[in-house]
């Protein structure tokens, strides 16, 4: 949260709580209440009465909405907003002491901790909780020590969400391989995976969990696995049982590898390298009576780098993106055109466009139907799990530009706080802006973009 907008934030409660007793507390307020306290992510430090508070001004809402509250359900009301406004300050106070914490906790969410390590997961949550509650109530011995216990547990978590998915998946992959014949047809590469396979099992189940290398190993591990099935199946495809097919292309990859570095471009050996290889099967099929002589390998080699060559030439002036991100411009098309959100792809970067977002005269909450289209991008960007984000609010500029100004931030940092906890994304990596549209005057409406930032 910016200075200008916690002073902002001070000042206006400020306000509130001078003539919080002469004046009566209206829905609009609790809703501005729960977005600031959702900002400093109180509903998460406090979870337990952020839902029992929210579940009593739910309750008093469904009221509402079939007639006007009595004058003890306005006392209600009033109650659930103080209760609100002393979370939020608490909420406040707290969330910078605990920020790396949230931090663990958001990479812990994005594996999928609690459905693939729910023990862990739940046992971090408990301890966090009850951290949480000793900085509320002054009890903060020790904090560093505490907060690093809990950090652990949610790196934990996580690593153990990441080794039941990933062994998971590459042991699906190494039995594929192996009812293939994979120790018959490629034993090079059988050997390598389940070498690699091996160390990565061994760091994980000593619970290593602090290990750089691990990280690199367990993605190329699956990288490896995938290629091994590859290998595989197009070695059954030439029907040879001898080992000179993998010979044979795994020196074609090596070579790929140095036309990758001369072309400037990425290849992957169980996906991009795939298409380069289909391209040269022809070729392949007609020397395996040759395959054996040395000469008319290296000769066959340098006609099929030629042909491959051109072939990703083409490739990069047609499709002008890597086959990775493509795929995933595609998949944000399909997840959101529906919902009247523009996917724009530019030079370095992808734009989310969602127009016409509705705001009430001067306030920052909207409706659960605005809500539910800023969820479905948040959902969206869970694909892009290292890219910075950026939230871009532009509104009108008619009427005071200061005051339009500051609300145009607030409302931009609402905005980027619903896209942040539906895509799981890292404080880190998030920021938000606003600007002010010079030639609009529709006050109650904000263009909403999103820019993700691709890795160069």
């Amino acid at each position: 949260m910016s200075f200008r907008f916690r002073v902002f934030t001070t000042l206006f409660l400020l306000v509130i709580q001078t003539g919080i007793a002469q004046e009566s507390v209206d829905f609009p307020m609790v809703d501005e209440m729960i977005i600031s306290i959702r900002l400093n992510r109180g509903d998460i430090l406090f979870s337990e009465k952020f839902s029992k508070y929210l579940e009593g001004y739910n309750r008093l809402k469904a009221v509402q909405e079939q007639r006007e509250l009595n004058e003890t359900e306005k006392m209600d009301l009033l109650r659930v907003y103080q209760l609100f406004d002393d979370l939020n300050s608490k909420s406040e106070l707290i969330k910078p002491y605990l920020s790396s914490i949230l931090e663990a906790r958001d990479k812990a969410l994005f594996h999928a901790a609690n459905d693939f390590a729910p023990e862990i997961f739940n046992k971090a949550e408990r301890s966090f909780q009850e951290l949480t509650a000793k900085f509320a109530n002054n009890a903060q011995n020790q904090a560093d020590e505490s907060i690093n216990k809990v950090i652990l547990l949610y790196r934990e978590a996580e690593f153990e969400a990441v080794r039941n998915k990933l062994l998971s998946e590459v042991r699906i992959l190494i039995a594929e391989a192996k009812d293939l014949q994979a120790e018959k047809y490629t034993p090079s590469s059988y050997q390598k995976v389940n070498e690699l396979f091996n160390e990565v099992d061994r760091i994980l189940s000593k619970r290593q969990y602090n290990d750089p290398s691990l990280g690199q190993k367990a993605a190329d591990l699956l990288e490896e696995s995938k290629h091994l099935l590859y290998l595989v199946q197009l070695a059954k495809q030439l029907n040879r049982n001898d080992t000179a097919v993998e010979e044979y292309i795994l020196a074609l990859e090596a070579s790929l590898r140095k036309l990758e570095t001369t072309l400037n471009i990425t290849l992957s050996s169980s996906n991009g390298v795939k298409k380069g290889l289909d391209n040269v099967n022809l070729a392949v099929e007609e020397l395996q009576g040759e395959l054996n002589r040395q000469r008319a390998m290296n000769e066959t080699l340098l006609d099929s780098i030629s042909l491959l060559s051109e072939e990703i030439a083409v490739l990069r002036m047609h499709l002008g993106e890597n086959q990775n991100i493509q795929r995933k411009i595609d998949n944000l098309k399909s997840q959101l055109t529906p919902h009247n959100i523009k996917v724009i792809q530019q030079n370095g970067y992808i734009l989310l466009r969602a127009n016409g977002l509705q705001f009430p005269l001067g306030k920052l909450q909207i409706s659960p139907e605005e809500k539910n289209r800023l969820e479905k991008i948040g959902e969206s960007l869970r694909a892009f799990s290292s890219e910075k984000i950026v939230i871009r609010i532009g509104q009108a500029a008619a009427g005071n530009v200061e005051y339009n100004q500051r609300l145009a931030e607030q409302r931009a940092q609402a905005v980027a706080l619903i896209i942040q906890d539906a895509g799981y994304i890292q404080d880190a990596r998030i920021s938000s802006e606003a600007v002010l549209l010079e030639n609009s005057r529709d006050t109650g409406h904000a263009i909403v973009d999103v820019i993700i930032h691709l890795s160069q």
